[in-house]
């Protein structure tokens, strides 16, 4: 038991790593004579962590132009607005979710954040059940537009959307 717990820990301790030491370089140029509506922001999902037992993912929203990112995750939003990156001189946003299944708790931890907003909730599941099964990424990174709002994952039946706003 003390050899999960701690295996669990040092899971975690790398994936805070990984999630703190992620560079990520892409570049939008905007022109500035169009309006903020129009302009195109870019969606970029990378998986750190894709086991049976623990997902974890950063997705990544940069822009030309200060933006509003809001997830909803099915059961509620959770909202952040974007920073300016000095080195990159793109505005961002990084979303990160981490699901840990517990088996012995019969249990998920979820932890979703947007920016820096967000935090923890537990989810009950059956004994027998498969995060690889009821898991599934569905963004295509790329440029999208203002008003379209992009189907970023399932999980448990609900679709986690991103929708990007002034």
């Amino acid at each position: 038991m003390k050899t999960v717990l701690a295996q669990r820990a040092i899971t975690f301790m790398l994936a805070a790593v990984i999630i703190s030491t992620l560079i990520y370089s892409t570049h939008i140029t905007a022109a500035p004579n169009r309006p903020a509506t129009q302009l195109p922001y870019r969606v970029e999902m990378t998986a750190i962590l894709d086991r049976d037992d623990a997902k974890l993912v950063t997705i990544r929203v940069d822009s030309g132009t200060a933006f509003y990112a809001t997830v909803d995750h099915g059961e509620g939003h959770t909202s952040c607005a974007s920073t300016l990156d000095p080195t990159s001189k793109l505005h961002q946003v990084e979303i990160v979710l981490l699901l840990d299944h517990i088996p012995s708790r019969q249990c998920i931890k979820e932890l979703l954040t947007v920016g820096g907003a967000g935090g923890p909730s537990v989810q009950p599941v059956n004994s027998d059940y498969k995060l690889n099964d009821n898991f599934t990424a569905k963004v295509i990174n790329g440029n999208y537009k203002r008003d379209q709002t992009v189907d970023l994952l399932a999980w448990q039946d609900r679709t986690f959307t991103l929708s990007i706003g002034k």
